[in-house]
């Protein structure tokens, strides 16, 4: 088991990044601010998104989340306006609050057939 650990990416220029299959953990703000990242695949394996891990990445479009995901923290994509989440399995996520950039928060449940991917 593998944790990738808090601001380990943070403030870094990747456009992509493919995470290890041993990850089961990917901490708070682990990814903040990786504003040219676009797309995120998370492997199977993979159990908890902390809190703001993904936060304030500009470019984010997609993200697949496995249903391994057992736990998805608060304000994960906050700041993340473009992004789209899709889930495994008919996997129902609660993907935190989002930020979308106006003066509220919005709560999204996300159930997106693995069949579209």
């Amino acid at each position: 088991m593998t944790t990738i650990c808090e601001w380990s990416f943070a403030y870094s220029q990747l456009e992509h990044i493919e995470i290890s299959d041993s990850v089961d953990i990917i901490r708070e703000n682990a990814f903040f601010k990786c504003r040219n990242l676009k797309e995120i695949r998370l492997p199977d394996g993979v159990t908890v998104l902390d809190d703001m891990a993904f936060r304030k990445c500009e470019k984010l479009q997609n993200v697949f989340i496995p249903s391994s995901v057992s736990r998805i923290g608060y304000a994960v994509f906050s700041g993340c306006e473009k992004v789209r989440v899709i889930c495994d399995d008919f996997f129902t996520a609660f993907v935190g609050f989002f930020d979308l950039g106006t003066e509220f928060w919005e709560y999204r449940v996300l159930d997106i057939c693995s069949d579209l991917l």
